[in-house]
């Protein structure tokens, strides 16, 4: 209902970067939602290395300064994903979420699982000689790009807002990578 994203649209993804804990996305209320309150699915665009990955889905409320502040659903969300690059559902209608007026923060977070480690060989930092072998927590989140910031990583405890991006990719230049993910909803009266 949100983002309507193609798969050619997603050139970039974020990836567990050490102090990167998650990442979220803004949602605004818009009057569409006032028929539609309860979030059925998420739907995002993730890429692994490795197969049946685990991530956490996040929700916050929002707070006076339009940042993410106390999570929504204290139970634990989390989905899996296959070994590629694909879309990956995620049913969250059991929690019967709804979209407040002043919007709410949907995103992920890595787990850093020994199931979720990709471990590769690469160059160590300027010296081109020397190979070391790396570990990365996976999955990596799709982006596409944005004119608007909607988009906070949380580097350790602390929300960051995320900056405009310096790309080769004209689409990507001087734009900020919003986290790709699509909400599905469902009118309140169709529950049964």
């Amino acid at each position: 209902m949100d983002e309507n994203f193609k798969e050619s649209d997603i050139k970039y993804f974020f990836g567990h970067g050490g102090d990167w804990k998650g990442i979220v996305k803004y949602f605004v209320y818009k009057k569409e939602y006032f028929n539609k309150h309860y979030i059925d699915s998420l739907k995002f665009f993730l890429e692994s290395e490795v197969n049946d990955a685990e991530f956490e889905i996040i929700i916050y409320n929002v707070d006076y300064n339009k940042y993410p502040k106390n999570i929504i659903k204290s139970e634990r969300i989390t989905g899996t994903c296959e070994k590629g690059k694909k879309y990956t559902t995620i049913d969250i209608s059991r929690f019967k979420i709804k979209i407040p007026l002043e919007g709410i923060f949907i995103g992920l977070r890595w787990l850093e699982l020994e199931k979720n480690e990709h471990k590769y060989n690469s160059h160590y930092r300027t010296n081109t000689k020397k190979r070391i072998i790396q570990t990365s927590i996976q999955p990596n989140f799709g982006a596409i790009p944005s004119t608007i910031m909607d988009t906070w990583i949380l580097r350790e405890k602390k929300w960051e807002k995320t900056k405009k991006s310096k790309s080769i990719l004209k689409k990507y230049d001087n734009k900020y990578l919003s986290l790709a993910i699509h909400l599905e909803m469902h009118e309140e009266d169709s529950l049964c």
